[in-house]
């Protein structure tokens, strides 16, 4: 299998395409590393500080075998050799160690699969866990209040997956019985859309700002709260939620069914794949709104029924497709047209802040 090189100027040491691995029982393994190799920040967190993970450490274990993956795959000292495909056996190993449900199939789906690995590296990494609760905002100044809350997460979070993937979302949320004004405001590394939901309610095909329009008006979801006027557990209906901030990277995780062959499941809804996206009108402050390309998708290749990544390389700016150990270059003119016309499924979409 060739390999694509690119030399680094900055380093004695020669970067290279593709991500090449070996193929696995689990086969959304695969694909879910392949599309978190796409962010080279994350890579180069766990490159340079490869040596404060101890493999024996069960604290640290996932990152160790995540600081030897990326050290396989993108550096090589002879750029006259070809790379091997690399053995993800022991990131398997690791996975099945911390979580035996790993062990099957059945039990966890591609999106379960990435939301995992990316909680247990920043659980593995992060200084202290914080759990930001309702707070109450009517007496205060809104964005002193939020800035406060953000400033002070922030502090006691700093992993790189916070740096890179974390969203800060404020839920606003009223007491049916006194009428007072809370916020709930959380901070996750991946923002989920429910497909079907939004699916029912627009004809196809949808978007994922169709999905955002949804979820930011959403009044169906009964919340249980403290009211500290009341002094007691109260029960609210969701009234408005949207983004305060996003940061490098957001990855979204479109709910479908784990089945490929159902053919009445979410599956086979009709979804199209915007190349930029403009999330100016979901967030709190305008101003802060930023524009996102497309980076990454995981996606189901429909007639060999399995998973497949396609990534944007910040390497050369070229997209590719990873179907375990094959590499292929493509267009996204070309991705995009075999996802329209059905012959890939999206299930997992990350987007990039154009600067």
């Amino acid at each position: 299998m060739p390999s694509f090189y690119y030399e680094d100027p900055k380093s004695n040491k020669n970067e290279f395409i593709p991500l090449s691995l070996k193929k696995l029982e689990i086969n959304y393994l695969n694909p879910v590393l392949q599309f978190l190799g796409v962010i080279r920040n994350f890579k180069n967190f766990f490159l340079s500080n490869s040596g404060i993970f101890v493999e024996e450490s069960r604290k640290y274990s996932l990152s160790f075998v995540t600081a030897k993956f990326y050290s396989h795959l993108y550096f090589d000292d002879n750029n006259e050799k070809e790379i091997k495909p690399y053995d993800t056996s022991n990131y398997l190993k690791i996975l099945n160690f911390i979580n035996p449900l790993f062990g099957t199939v059945k039990n966890m789906n591609v999106n379960q699969v990435l939301t995992f690995i990316l909680s247990t590296l920043d659980d593995e990494n992060n200084k202290t866990d914080i759990n930001e609760g309702i707070r109450n905002y009517n007496r205060h100044d809104e964005n002193e209040v939020i800035n406060n809350g953000i400033r002070f997460f922030e502090e006691k979070n700093n992993t790189i997956i916070t740096k890179e993937l974390n969203y800060y979302r404020l839920q606003t949320i009223e007491c049916e019985y006194c009428h007072n004004i809370y916020f709930d405001m959380k901070s996750f590394p991946t923002f989920n859309i429910n497909i079907s939901y939004t699916y029912n309610k627009k004809a196809s095909p949808i978007t994922i700002k169709d999905c955002l329009e949804n979820e930011k008006t959403n009044n169906g979801e009964s919340i249980q709260f403290y009211c500290d006027i009341c002094n007691s557990y109260m029960k609210s209906k969701m009234v408005n939620y949207q983004f305060y901030k996003t940061n490098n990277k957001i990855i979204f995780l479109l709910d479908r069914d784990a089945c490929l062959n159902n053919s009445n499941n979410s599956v086979n809804i009709p979804f199209k794949i915007d190349e930029i996206l403009d999330m100016k009108n979901y967030m709190i402050d305008s101003k802060q709104g930023f524009k996102y390309e497309l980076i990454g998708i995981i996606s189901s290749e429909i007639k060999e029924k399995r998973y497949v990544c396609f990534s944007k390389m910040y390497i050369n700016q070229k997209w590719y497709l990873y179907i375990d150990e094959l590499t292929e270059q493509k267009t996204i003119e070309e991705i995009i047209n075999e996802h329209n016309n059905g012959k890939y499924i999206p299930y997992t979409l990350m987007y990039s802040k154009i600067n």
